[in-house]
């Protein structure tokens, strides 16, 4: 799980815009992991590891369709 000082970073490096919807992420709502989701760049199931530059804040509802694609 990533910590909300990584939460919070991944949040200023994309300067507030969900990189995969391009939604705006309100300060108040980082923290909010009902509307957003800190995810692993590289999927921790291909050794992607817990870590600020492999972090980034997206919106739960696309984070969790993408387990229901295939």
């Amino acid at each position: 799980l990533f910590s909300k000082g990584q939460k919070y970073k991944a949040w200023e490096k994309q300067k507030g815009i969900c990189p995969k919807t391009g939604k705006l992420i309100p300060e108040g709502e980082i923290f909010n992991e009902e509307k957003w989701h800190a995810d692993h760049i590289v999927p921790h199931s291909k050794g992607g590891k817990t870590t600020q530059d492999n972090c980034q804040l997206v919106d739960a509802n696309w984070n969790l369709k993408k387990y229901f694609i295939h």
